[in-house]
């Protein structure tokens, strides 16, 4: 990126930070997104410095930006949003069972525990099993739960490409 930057356009940059590097970190994100924030936080420095080498070309250095400021001129989301971008999505298709079969099993929908109404029915859509250690709070099954309990009801009930859209920009609105 530090090459290239100086021969091409801004558009062109841009395309080639979501072919290589935003498609890079969005592989498999599911699966090691929730780790431990102190193991990503190398990855978190790598993808900051890639980002503000798009933008901070030429400019003097004593100009301080601030990531999040970076990140919504670009509209490009940073990595732990990359991370709860994809965990909504996934939310989503499991809120609407368009997960195949053994991770649609992976959540219990409340109404499937209590024929009848409890306050948490009313609040809540899966079960949450209590949680004991903090390493399992940033389980799949755990963080989703959270996120999609987060999540306002109008956005929930958008079609997916439409949540998928609208649940970005609202990501991105919080830089």
């Amino acid at each position: 990126m530090s090459r290239l930057r100086h021969y091409v356009t801004f558009d062109c940059l841009k395309s080639f930070y979501y072919a290589k590097v935003y498609s890079s970190l969005q592989y498999a994100i599911l699966a090691w997104g929730g780790s431990n924030p102190t193991k990503l936080h190398r990855l978190n420095v790598l993808h900051n410095n890639i980002v503000r080498l798009m933008v901070l070309k030429n400019l003097p250095s004593e100009i301080r930006i601030s990531n999040a400021a970076i990140y919504k001129s670009l509209d490009i989301l940073q990595l732990n949003d990359i991370y709860k971008l994809e965990l909504g999505k996934f939310m989503h298709k499991a809120n609407y069972r368009a997960l195949p079969n053994n991770l649609n099993n992976m959540f219990i929908r409340i109404d499937h525990i209590h024929r009848y109404p409890t306050s948490s029915s009313r609040n809540r859509v899966f079960f949450q099993n209590r949680v004991l250690t903090s390493a399992y709070q940033n389980w799949i099954s755990t963080a989703g739960i959270h996120l999609w309990e987060s999540i306002e009801l109008a956005l929930k009930k958008k079609s997916f490409f439409e949540f998928r859209k609208s649940f970005r920009n609202s990501i991105i609105n919080t830089y």
